[in-house]
């Protein structure tokens, strides 16, 4: 999987000169008809709690689930 880092905290779209904060969960979602866990990037406004992805944490994610399909349930020649 690749690495990548988020920043710590970005200036928030949600509230005007708000700051928002990385934040890390476990999720867990049905790819190809089987459960893939994963750690879940995304931030939270500071003043009222909102949760957001960006676009490159979002492709991340995603590449995470087929990284993690593929490692577990590899292909057989």
């Amino acid at each position: 999987m690749s690495n990548i880092e988020f920043k710590k905290e970005i200036e928030s779209p949600i509230t005007e000169g708000g700051k928002a904060t990385l934040k890390t969960e476990k999720r867990t979602v049905s790819y190809k008809g089987f459960l893939i866990e994963y750690d879940h990037y995304f931030y939270e406004d500071q003043s009222t709690g909102e949760r957001f992805t960006t676009t490159e944490m979002d492709e991340f994610h995603m590449k995470s689930w087929i990284d993690i399909f593929n490692k577990k349930y590899p292909r057989i020649p």
